[in-house]
């Protein structure tokens, strides 16, 4: 189960509070299909961190959800995006002093 937060600075805030310092951070996407059959893409940031063995805590920025953009130039373009929104979050975590770990955990 997560413990879901629409501010990074807030997540940050609970997990000094309960002493964790290690927050997990991934850039990912997830390609689906409408029911009409329309190609969706949701590019996005996700950072969590273990509150306990069932629990974690998870902020997701979100870069691009829409329909798929065709040419391999724009969906490059998104990723390289992600990768930016992605190094911006790591930086304020580690000023905010909390280790920065890869990977990501799924339920």
């Amino acid at each position: 189960m997560k413990v879901i937060f629409g501010d990074l600075d807030e997540m940050l805030k609970e997990l000094k509070e309960k002493e964790i310092s290690d927050v997990r951070v991934e850039a990912l996407y997830d390609r689906t299909c409408s029911k009409e059959g329309v190609p969706l893409l949701k590019v996005y940031v996700t950072a969590q961190a273990l509150l306990s063995p069932t629990l974690y805590a998870c902020y997701e920025k979100i870069t691009f959800k829409g329909v798929l953009p065709f040419p391999k130039e724009e969906v490059r373009s998104l990723f390289e995006k992600n990768k930016q929104v992605k190094e911006e979050i790591e930086r304020q975590i580690k000023e905010a002093k909390f280790w920065v770990r890869a990977g990501h955990f799924e339920e």
